[in-house]
């Protein structure tokens, strides 16, 4: 997205209301798809779109393109790696076919944490990567290096995995997740994006009442977040018998684990389809609902996804961050 463009725009709900001028609103048709999400994105997204029909045969086939260039650089730029090949007397040539990878060692969080300084490519460029901290939900948070770039093709497949169920770039979605805003009555609206965002402190009937007037208002067609906010949204509107001024198109879940209540509940009050996905911060797996089902699919364009049957674990190899590769990373 290009951030010299000042595209949010701030509401307190009482007595102040700050309205968007005729320019504002019509920013959203007026800027091309490439400038609000970038030309990374939109050329993901486009792929995405196109390769979802491709065989099993053509997504082997480009999983194994991806790993060799992964591998290559790894070995050339990453030093982590490059001695890892070495002590196994492999070279990326090596890797023929996709069960090849298993002749690589398994990356683990203490190892990745032990070699930091050592895992990140040679050709980065530090005035362009952005420092992460996972949650450590797992009880071992990490640190590791991404870009704008590898974050607009994250955006891109988020955008895709959504897609199924029938959301479009142009769609308006409230957003119930993030940080609370500054004033926790306040909302915040992204004229570009057109993302409402709302602060994810719901403690009043006030509060609900005024979300949902908002939501109305911009139009939202789909609501997305944290299944918990989402779901104590909906359980004080079933609560309190508030009529939902509006129809959604879906409710989009992010970042927790989603409970079957939550589900339930979510898609009662609402009357449409709740939808999730499981990712991480390290982006190597990407897994979500299709159309047609609540089974999670792994995307094979974003890596290569293993699972140990003896330990119920995932292990990601990830095609996007060639800033610190994760290569056969145990995700617990």
């Amino acid at each position: 997205m290009n951030h010299k463009i000042n595209n949010m725009i701030r509401y307190i709900p009482e007595p102040i209301k700050i309205p968007i001028n005729a320019v504002a609103k019509n920013l959203h048709f007026i800027i091309p798809k490439s400038l609000r999400y970038g030309k990374t994105f939109l050329d993901t997204y486009n792929f995405l779109q196109e390769s979802q029909w491709w065989t099993k045969d053509e997504l082997e086939e480009y999983q194994l393109s991806q790993l060799e260039k992964l591998l290559n650089h790894a070995y050339t730029t990453v030093p982590y790696y490059k001695k890892i090949f070495d002590k196994k007397g492999l070279k990326p040539r090596d890797i023929q076919d996709l069960k090849d990878i298993k002749e690589l060692p398994y990356l683990t969080k203490d190892d990745f944490k032990k070699n930091f300084k050592y895992l990140i490519s040679k050709e980065t460029n530090f005035k362009n990567v952005q420092l992460i901290n996972t949650s450590g939900t797992t009880g071992k948070p990490l640190q590791f290096y991404t870009n704008g770039t590898i974050n607009e093709m994250e955006l891109a497949f988020i955008f895709h995995q959504w897609s199924r169920i029938s959301y479009d770039i142009d769609d308006s979605r409230a957003a119930l997740r993030g940080p609370l805003i500054d004033n926790r009555k306040c909302i915040e609206f992204e004229v570009l994006s057109k993302v409402l965002r709302l602060s994810p402190r719901i403690d009043s009937v006030q509060t609900v009442k005024y979300y949902l007037e908002m939501m109305k208002k911009y139009k939202s067609n789909f609501l997305h977040g944290y299944p918990s906010v989402i779901a104590n949204f909906a359980y004080m509107i079933k609560k309190y018998d508030i009529e939902v001024p509006f129809q959604l198109k879906g409710v989009l879940f992010a970042s927790e684990t989603v409970y079957d209540w939550q589900k339930d509940i979510v898609s009662d009050v609402f009357d449409c389809r709740v939808f999730s996905f499981y990712g991480l911060s390290e982006k190597v797996v990407m897994a979500g609902e299709c159309e047609k089902s609540g089974n999670y699919h792994c995307l094979p364009q974003y890596g290569i996804t293993e699972f140990d049957s003896d330990t119920n674990e995932i292990i990601g190899t990830g095609f996007l961050n060639n800033i610190t590769p994760f290569i056969r990373y145990r995700t617990t």
